[in-house]
């Protein structure tokens, strides 16, 4: 994992060929990008977001399988992200800034992605930082894309109404994945949101999703 590779002198951020374990699944090799530096920590990135050349609104195969390039905006895949926190990866950080380049951070010192039959039920808890905790509202919901909706939101889908993909309750206080809107927004929800930080009117500039072993 990221700390192994550390260990052998690999101290820069980069990408790394992966192999994980997880109990009552066959071995997973798969390549990972590993954050070397922050927090004096390993950790391997499984969401970035920092220029709006991606686009985060889409359906359920893809979040499942992961898309992007490693090297600047993607979505590891929740599949992979299941199987990390099955094989202990249970230390969430989600690092954040705005325009202005003030920087915050959440972290959960337990985190944990069930797999597909449990349409990757999510819980977290443990919160601290300087962002405030606006993904307690997540915890216990399963994840949702257009196509795919279970939200606890009865009237609308959660995605659709609010342009990304993510684990929705009725519907959120954090939406890493919507809309790149550069800041200041009237879409109300719609852009990349972490409401404790800069609330529900203002799009971030950068957030980056990351785990390590707890």
């Amino acid at each position: 994992d990221c700390a192994d590779a550390h260990q052998s002198g690999f101290t820069q951020n980069g990408l790394f060929m992966m192999r994980l374990s997880p109990p009552n699944a066959p071995p997973l090799i798969y390549t990972g990008f590993c954050d070397m530096e922050t927090a004096d920590k390993q950790w391997l990135v499984f969401q970035r977001r920092i220029d709006g050349s991606l686009d985060f609104y889409r359906g359920w195969q893809s979040y499942v399988q992961g898309f992007g390039d490693m090297q600047k905006e993607f979505w590891l895949g929740n599949d992979i992200v299941h199987a990390l926190t099955a094989s202990g990866y249970t230390v969430l950080r989600v690092d954040m800034s705005d325009f202005d380049d003030v920087s915050a951070y959440a972290e959960y010192n337990t985190f944990n992605v069930q797999d597909a039959d449990e349409k990757y039920r999510m819980s977290c808890s443990g919160y601290s930082g300087t962002s405030g905790d606006s993904l307690f509202f997540s915890d216990g919901t399963q994840f949702t894309t257009f196509d795919a909706d279970n939200d606890q939101r009865s009237d609308a889908n959660c995605a659709s109404r609010f342009r990304g993909a993510f684990w929705y309750s009725d519907c959120h206080h954090a939406n890493p994945n919507g809309a790149y809107l550069g800041g200041a927004s009237t879409a109300f929800g719609e852009g990349i949101n972490w409401q404790a930080f800069r609330g529900f009117t203002y799009s971030l500039k950068s957030i980056e999703m990351k785990l390590r072993k707890g």
